[in-house]
């Protein structure tokens, strides 16, 4: 439903081995989910974007595009091979990817399919680009600009344009509403599109604390959204608080399982808290280590397994990096598969 934000975008920006994995989940009260896979990915991604339905992850990175499939945590091969591969969005209607460089103003559209380029026009480098399944159209948007450019994914041409009332910190597609939820960095609001109007139809409080996340449940009625060191519980269609939970730090991503009404909220880099969505609101039910930089969480609707793409120091064979830490040195991106039970 959403795409993934780059981090080169917002201006702050094979096969894979499965690692064994020991002891590293910690749970309150044996809780729903155990960390069971741990797979190197053997390179660093840029952005990603999510086929739920087909289980597969699809990762730019510097050299191209890669497919992974999430049952097996292996990487299928590379699809598209761009220089300097940016953001990332899928369309499973069309079974395409529309792929931003971060060196050229140009947009590629890769048929996931016979994993080729199928066609290409101008598109801005260094954005992030969202695919709208409710009108097949693209949406274009940058953390440092207030401007939002809809463009048709033919061809490119400009549809519509107009302005946010701030710099936008994440954006959450809602097609089944029509709608897109972009939350700002700069102003307390939550500003909703209607994708039919293209235009903004409403906004909605919330105070813009730290990092930024939002999740929808399967009717649109509720929103979860992160506001600090809390994880917030929004009505769907007026946007009133309808509860609150505290976790440890500023949540960074969120996934909703409408099977189980289990809410996973990623914070501080490597926790992982579970909530339980109830009559009453949100209630903990687990915390867990993850023991990796994690930095986006997915749902397998089939299996409820939540996934995570992480980042890991590589292996110091030629003694490079003197510092193990994830974030310097040589790095590798990863991905996690937490087991629902």
């Amino acid at each position: 439903m959403h795409g993934s934000w780059s981090r080169q975008s917002v201006g702050r920006v094979v096969a894979a081995a499965l690692c064994a994995v020991t002891a590293l989940a910690t749970a309150r009260d044996n809780g729903p989910y155990s960390l069971t896979g741990h797979a190197r990915l053997g390179f660093l991604l840029t952005s990603n974007a999510y086929d739920a339905a087909g289980r597969r992850l699809y990762a730019s990175a510097r050299d191209g595009v890669y497919e992974i499939d999430t049952r097996t945590a292996k990487v299928v091969g590379q699809i598209g091979r761009v220089s300097g591969a940016g953001s990332l969005a899928f369309s499973a209607k069309q079974r395409e990817l529309y792929l931003l460089s971060l060196h050229e103003d140009r947009l590629r559209v890769i048929d996931v399919d016979t994993r080729k380029v199928v066609r290409s026009f101008d598109g801005p480098a260094w954005f992030n680009v969202f695919y709208d399944a409710s009108r097949d159209e693209l949406y274009y948007l940058r953390a440092d600009t207030r401007a939002v450019r809809v463009a048709d994914r033919t061809d490119g041409h400009t549809i519509a344009t107009f302005n946010l009332d701030g710099y936008p910190s994440f954006v959450l597609m809602d097609p089944e509403r029509r709608r897109v939820l972009v939350r700002l960095a700069d102003r307390d609001l939550i500003q909703v599109i209607d994708t039919t109007e293209r235009a903004i139809t409403v906004s909605w409080p919330i105070t813009a604390d730290g990092q930024s996340a939002m999740a929808v449940d399967d009717t649109g009625r509720r929103v979860f959204v992160s506001s600090g060191t809390q994880l917030k519980l929004l009505n769907g269609q007026s946007g009133k608080e309808m509860g609150r939970i505290k976790v440890g730090d500023q949540v960074r991503s969120i996934v909703y399982d409408p099977a189980t009404s289990l809410v996973a909220a990623l914070w501080s880099q490597n926790q992982i808290s579970i909530s339980r969505l109830g009559t009453l609101g949100l209630d903990a039910v687990q915390t867990i280590d993850a023991r990796a930089v994690v930095r986006q969480l997915f749902l397998d609707p089939e299996s409820h397994a939540i996934l995570a793409t992480a980042t890991l120091a590589e292996d110091d064979k030629m003694g490079v990096n003197t510092n193990t830490s994830p974030t310097s040195g040589l790095r590798t991106s990863s991905l996690l598969t937490l087991r629902y039970r």
